[in-house]
């Protein structure tokens, strides 16, 4: 099986052998980011509408009346916005240029990144043509695959049916993506992104989401087992750990209603970004034995991603510490094969110019501690969770085989017996074939020649032969034997 990059299906692991291989003798540890963002552009709509309730906007009005929502971000006011990022508006979009977002990616690829998801959902401005620009001046460092992925809060197209959406989705994968009319296609279906709406079916949007999450998995199947990503949006507080618990339950739970769907090519992410900053010893345990228990039941896949900064106090967030104790519990209980990374970048200032890690956040902070996590995560385990599990839930497309060559009939010329393919065009007489007209002239001499002559045609016996009764008509003869 193949993967499905910007470009087509690919082997990747041939495909990034070499990269990998320089990345090994440079004692770098080859890298796989199967969730992020490079170019999104929410629209001041959007933003306005999903981001003027937020807590962090309301507990951030003091500052409101210092920071311009609106205007572009000034270097004074990068504290404050990494703090909050949801107080400048256009923090929220990933509107780079080009050449930009090429300074960027290098951060990603020159710290080990080989192959990169881009995820933006439908409605959050994804880019391709920008993308296809990009991807091609990367191909011979960076190999990435497009997702096709949907979310309630921005989708223009959110009153769709399910079984609209299920074509939307399954369409993208096997006839290509709207904006680029087929040229490329996507690679996985996703992200679809669920919230805590996802537990209330009484509400709209929780309707709106349970239609959305159906649709995923129905287009999952429907193309085949093409690779699936789930990512739950649920904020950080003294519950979003239990809260994310209960949004994967009913995942799973929809996801099993599909006897053909294949867990292994299910992948959820915002588990990790979930997590509050103050858990006890008690609560953490509590949450990991339940994760623990549901992978077990279903063998899905765990995005691991560190919480980006979207609330006014970082404290709401569990540190880089709690996230590799609980990468090395659930490694421990043997879901080693199922944990893939992420970077999950959403705003502006996570961006290099900006102050921030860019797309070396994995490379510089999270690996760097699972390397010193110790046992049982070692490098065998590490390789693993950056490159190996994603290289195999990347993997669906099976190249059509190739047809049996139909076997080639022949028939024999009746006269010289030579033998000819059924394609050639035999020359036909009163049941007889001839691989030539000099064949068929010649048999009917010997024929003629069988037959006496009935005198019919002429005073001298030349012209017409007498049928006897069994043998070959053939009609009036022209000339003599």
């Amino acid at each position: 099986m193949k993967a499905v990059t910007i470009f087509g299906p690919v082997d990747l692991e041939s495909e990034i052998g070499d990269r990998a291989g320089a990345l090994e003798r440079r004692n770098s540890i080859p890298l796989v980011d199967v969730n992020s963002h490079i170019f999104q552009e929410l629209g001041r709509e959007n933003i306005i509408k999903r981001f003027s309730t937020d807590p962090t906007w309301h507990s951030n009005k003091s500052n409101l009346f210092s920071v311009d929502p609106h205007g572009q971000i000034k270097i004074q006011e990068l504290a404050m916005i990494k703090s909050a990022p949801f107080l400048k508006l256009t923090n929220l979009s990933l509107d780079c240029s080009v050449e930009e977002a090429e300074t960027e990616i290098r951060g990603f690829t020159e710290n080990g990144g080989v192959v990169m998801c881009s995820t933006v959902p439908r409605g959050r401005g994804r880019d391709l043509g920008k993308l296809v620009e990009l991807a091609e001046k990367l191909k011979s460092h960076l190999s990435i695959v497009v997702g096709t992925g949907w979310s309630a809060e921005y989708a223009a197209d959110k009153d769709l049916s399910r079984e609209e959406l299920v074509r939307l989705l399954a369409g993208e994968v096997l006839d290509g993506l709207e904006e680029q009319q087929g040229r490329c296609k996507a690679g996985i279906i996703g992200e679809i992104v669920l919230s805590n709406h996802i537990l209330d079916h009484k509400s709209k949007k929780g309707e709106i989401e349970a239609v959305a999450l159906n649709a995923a998995v129905q287009a999952h199947v429907f193309t085949d087992g093409c690779p699936l990503l789930i990512k739950l949006e649920i904020e950080a507080n003294n519950e979003s750990h239990l809260c994310a618990l209960n949004a994967l339950e009913r995942v799973i739970n929809t996801f099993n209603a599909f006897p053909k769907a294949k867990s292994s090519k299910l992948a959820v992410s915002g588990l990790f970004s979930s997590l509050p900053g103050h858990l006890s010893f008690a609560e953490m345990n509590e949450y990991v034995s339940k994760l623990s228990k549901i992978l077990k039941e279903t063998r899905f896949n765990l995005i691991v991603t560190l919480a980006s900064q979207c609330q006014v106090d970082s404290s709401h967030f569990c540190s880089v510490e709690t996230v590799v104790s609980v990468v090395k519990e659930l490694v421990r209980d043997g879901h080693g094969s199922r944990l893939m990374l992420g970077q999950n970048t959403n705003f502006k200032t996570q961006l290099w110019r900006y102050g921030g890690w860019g797309y070396s956040h994995l490379s510089n902070v999270l690996i760097p501690h699972l390397m010193k996590a110790g046992s049982p995560i070692d490098e065998f385990v590490i390789k693993q969770i950056c490159i190996q599990n994603a290289l195999e839930f990347l993997k669906f497309y099976t190249p059509p085989a190739a047809a049996k060559p139909r076997e080639i009939e022949y028939w024999n010329c009746d006269l010289c017996g030579k033998k000819k393919p059924e394609t050639y065009e035999a020359f036909e007489k009163s049941g007889y074939r001839y691989c030539s007209m000099k064949c068929l002239k010649k048999h009917k001499q010997i024929l003629d020649s069988e037959n006496d002559k009935d005198g019919g045609n002429d005073d001298e016996g030349k012209g017409r032969k007498r049928v006897n009764n069994g043998s070959t008509s053939w009609g009036i003869a022209v000339g003599s034997s």
